[in-house]
């Protein structure tokens, strides 16, 4: 299992997700979160109008070499912290 932190970059608020999910898949499940739709979190209809409509990306740094994610428009950042 992974565990992947998820930092809100205005507010500075961290969520962690404990799963074996990209980085891609648990910015959706914070976005779902966020917008309160927990109902729909397994929904793959959802999480693909998630995906279509929020540009999510995931990244490798070039300078640790560490993969992240982002989204721009919800203002998410996500990295595995172990």
């Amino acid at each position: 299992m992974k565990t992947i932190e998820i930092t809100n970059l205005l507010t500075q608020e961290k969520t962690h997700f404990v799963n074996e999910l990209s980085l891609t898949e648990n910015i959706v499940s914070k976005i779902i979160l966020d917008n309160k739709q927990t109902g729909q979190i397994l929904n793959k209809a959802v999480r693909q109008e998630i995906k279509n409509t929020f540009e999510i990306v995931e990244r490798i740094s070039g300078m640790t070499g560490n993969s992240f994610g982002f989204c721009g428009s919800k203002n998410l950042h996500a990295k595995y912290i172990n």
